[in-house]
Formats: structure tokens, C-alpha cells, sequence
């Protein structure tokens, strides 16, 4: 049985929830690198509500929903979270470079898109 999934765009009035997932999803991270002030847990509701309405900003799980001028995929996290490292790489994300951010290492990776079909089509 096929499952069907409809992506929405979130707005603005989506921001207040936003915001309290980032922070319980964070918690763990900020425990993990022993530092409350990681930018998703003191970022405010209108920096939620600014990133909520660029239309630059996307998420990796919609994937087939970009459109065919989107190329590539790019995210960071700590260096220290294994797991995610993990899981970004098993869904084809390369690491591009590491920075330091306070007292920590950020690693940047990207996946590059596969064409979308309206591009493969002659």
C-alpha cells in the first residue's frame, strides 16, 4: 500500500511550534556539547518566522518537492553528534569542512540533487 504525503510550506502562525520543537529536539545537543547557547535553543520567534518565510530555506526529507533550480542540499551540525553525521551520510550528504563555532566544531555537508525530472525531459 502506497502512502501518500502532503508537504506544506509552514507560516508564520507555524512559528510558536516551531520554535518549541527546536528546543526540546536541542536539548539533548546542548547537553551533549555542554552549552545552553547553541543557536536553535536562544534563537528568537521572529528568527524563526524569518527563516519560516525565505524561500531558500527547505527541508531534506522534501527532497522531491524542491524545484528544478534547487541543485543541492546544505546542512550543519556539530562535529560531536555522531548519530546525525551518521544518518546525514547514509542519505548521501558529504561532509564539505569543518569550522569552529565557540567552543565547538560545526561540520558543513551537502548533497547534490539528482536533475529533476522536468529537466531530463526532451
Amino acid at each position: 500500500m502506497a502512502t501518500t504525503v502532503d508537504l506544506t510550506r509552514l507560516a508564520e502562525d507555524h512559528a510558536g511550534e516551531v520554535l518549541t520543537l527546536q528546543r526540546a529536539a536541542y536539548a539533548t545537543e546542548a547537553q551533549r556539547y555542554r552549552d545552553p547557547h547553541l543557536a536553535p535553543l536562544v534563537e528568537t520567534l521572529d528568527e524563526v518566522i524569518t527563516q519560516l518565510m525565505s524561500p531558500t530555506v527547505i527541508a531534506s526529507a522534501c527532497e522531491q518537492a524542491v524545484t528544478p533550480e534547487i541543485t543541492e542540499i546544505r546542512l550543519f551540525t556539530g562535529a560531536r553528534s555522531q548519530a546525525t553525521l551518521g544518518l546525514y551520510e547514509r542519505h548521501g550528504c558529504q561532509r564539505q569542512r569543518e569550522e569552529p563555532a565557540g567552543t565547538h566544531t560545526l561540520v558543513h555537508l551537502a548533497k547534490p540533487l539528482p536533475p529533476h525530472p522536468a529537466q531530463t525531459e526532451d
